[in-house]
């Protein structure tokens, strides 16, 4: 019984942090991201596109470490 009342409070603890994250939100993020840089014109511009490809980084870095 004990054990289950502290899974209970960290699998709380645990979506609470998840809502901290916002990790759908990133994914939805990832997602649109690796969408833009398979358009033809993404290197165009290279300043812009490393910007885009250091986000996508950071954020796969980030959902990846709590997925």
């Amino acid at each position: 019984q004990e054990m289950r009342g502290t899974l209970a409070e960290l699998l709380n603890r645990i979506s609470d942090i998840m809502v901290r994250f916002d990790l759908p939100s990133k994914e939805k993020e990832i997602s649109s991201l690796e969408r833009e840089t398979t358009e033809p014109y993404f290197w165009d511009v290279p300043e812009q596109a490393q910007q885009t490809m250091r986000r996508l980084s950071s954020l796969k870095g980030e959902v990846e470490e709590w997925r």
